[in-house]
This record gives structure tokens, sequence and C-alpha cells, in this order.
């Protein structure tokens, strides 16, 4: 960040680093998963049961099985319509992207605060705004 005088705007630069971004390892780990949605908006949909499968894979084994039971609790009662079937299929769905984050990123402890899909010229964009975990 830099600033001439009081009355210029701040300037904040970024940093150039050699390790990958955040939102290339999510369409890494999950790009067939959030590609399966229909329409924009339904692949934000899978974008944010891939994040929070991100975010459950970065804890410890005890805390991710707290909020995988608070995750699946959460998802039916916000999706009261769903089958069992469909219920236990999400459930899958998550451990499975969980493994996938393990598997591909075990180092990686960065908590995703939010991830943005976006159409642009045709093609598909993921922003992703990261905190680190210590």
């Amino acid at each position: 960040m830099t600033k001439k005088d009081k009355n210029e705007p701040m300037i904040f630069r970024r940093k150039k680093s050699k390790e990958r971004k955040i939102s290339e390892m999510v369409l890494n780990f999950a790009g067939d998963y959030i590609a399966m949605g229909d329409d924009i908006e339904d692949k934000q949909q899978y974008l944010n049961g891939a994040v929070s499968a991100w975010n459950i894979a970065c804890l410890d084994e005890k805390a991710r099985r707290r909020s995988i039971k608070k995750y699946m609790a959460q998802y039916r009662k916000l999706n009261p319509t769903q089958s069992k079937r469909d219920f236990r299929d999400v459930e899958e769905d998550l451990r499975l992207l969980i493994k996938q984050k393990e598997k591909l990123y075990p180092e990686v402890r960065v908590q995703i605060a939010d991830a943005q899909i976006k159409e642009i010229n045709g093609k598909i964009h993921v922003t992703v705004a990261s905190l680190n975990i210590k």
C-alpha cells in the first residue's frame, strides 16, 4: 500500500506470488463438480458446496466430523423437500470433495471466506477471497 498525500486515494497492490492461486486449486479439485451446474446460478451453488468441503477439509479430524454433521443438518433445514436419497447424495459429494482436497492439497490450510463464479466472454472465472489459519 502506498499513499503520497492525504488528498490522493490509497493504492493497494497485491504481492506477486509464485504459489498457485486458491481459485485455481478450487477449480482443480472441484471443477468437474462445479461444471455439473446447468447455468451460472446453478454452478454458483455447486461452487458453494465445494467451498464448504474445502473449509471442512482444513479442519482437524474431530472438528471435521462435527462440521460435516452441522453442514448436513443445515442443508436439511434449508432443503426440507429433498428426498433421503438426495440428502445422502449431498453428503457423499461433500465427503468425496473433502477427500479430493486432502489428496491434492493436504498442506494448504487456507479458509475460503467467499467465492464467486462469473461467465466472461464465454469463459468461466472463479474469484476467491481466503484467510490463512494457523
